[in-house]
């Protein structure tokens, strides 16, 4: 089982939403003071008053940070039933790439998470490139069809995965993807997560995500488990105010989806209290 802590020494913009929600001067910096009113918060709620920002203070704080997983055919037949999902609370599954392209698992995801109650949606990822489809519309129209129409309410907001592009033409690659990303508003009033990563904003957008900062972002930027010594933050969140959630590691082990004889997985944080914000209404 994972769990997210923040603690003394700790930096980043979960802390400064912590100090916010504490009501204290938010700089982002876990620090005496900020040590101080957690723990004078947990005696308030009859918690174990260790100053340590764990599940059950930020949960008791409304900002719980929660565990998810994506996954594809790559991760082989996974039994839903058998991931528990109090410990995997969201997921996204591979839909569709570029057009006539389907992940073969993806109705088995979907369906499966459903019925298990977990909380799911879909990921496309495109093919901007020279020798992709380079329309837009017409991977956002495959998407839909391959999710089966419609994103039902209560699905996971739908995610653009930005991985490929024009080396050496980025005004193209960013306006493919807002183009993307508004044809989908158009046909289903909801506005996707952006998954990206650092290497992916320099070498194929030049630093520079334009108006693509506008829609939530899913940062992919790997580090050690926090119990390793691993980071609460990603290292940047590249170009955007914040990240809405972070892809930390690829080598996650999970119950439910070690059973497939796949026993790494894709795990993710999402931010304290943003579940409601990337579902479906």
């Amino acid at each position: 089982m994972y769990f997210y802590t923040l603690r003394k020494g700790d930096k980043g913009q979960e802390v400064k939403r912590l100090q916010s929600n504490l009501g204290i001067s938010a700089d982002g910096i876990f620090g005496p003071k900020t040590e101080a009113s957690t723990k004078s918060y947990q005696k308030s709620q009859g918690l174990s008053p260790d100053g340590i920002a764990g599940p059950l203070t930020l949960t008791a704080l409304n900002t719980p940070v929660l565990l998810g997983v994506d996954v594809s055919h790559w991760n082989g037949n996974v039994r839903w039933g058998d991931v528990d999902p109090q410990e995997v609370n969201f997921v996204w599954a591979k839909i569709s790439q570029g057009v006539d392209y389907t992940d073969s698992n993806a109705q088995q995801n979907l369906q499966g998470c459903r019925a298990n109650g977990i909380r799911v949606g879909g990921y496309h990822f495109p093919s901007p490139q020279l020798g992709g489809s380079n329309d837009p519309k017409l991977e956002v129209q495959d998407f839909l069809k391959y999710y089966g129409g419609c994103i039902p309410s209560g699905d996971m907001l739908p995610v653009l995965d930005l991985e490929a592009g024009v080396k050496g033409d980025p005004d193209h690659n960013r306006q493919w993807a807002l183009e993307w990303l508004k044809e989908l508003e158009n046909e289903t009033g909801l506005r996707a997560v952006v998954y990206t990563a650092k290497w992916y904003v320099y070498s194929y957008l030049k630093n520079n995500v334009g108006a693509l900062k506008d829609y939530p972002l899913w940062v992919a930027d790997y580090t050690k488990p926090q119990k390793d010594g691993g980071r609460p933050d990603p290292d940047g969140t590249c170009g955007w105010d914040e990240w809405s959630v972070w892809q930390w590691s690829s080598k996650g082990k999970v119950k439910g989806l070690q059973s497939t004889g796949i026993r790494k997985c894709d795990v993710n944080w999402m931010a304290g209290g943003k579940l409601c914000e990337l579902i479906v209404p």
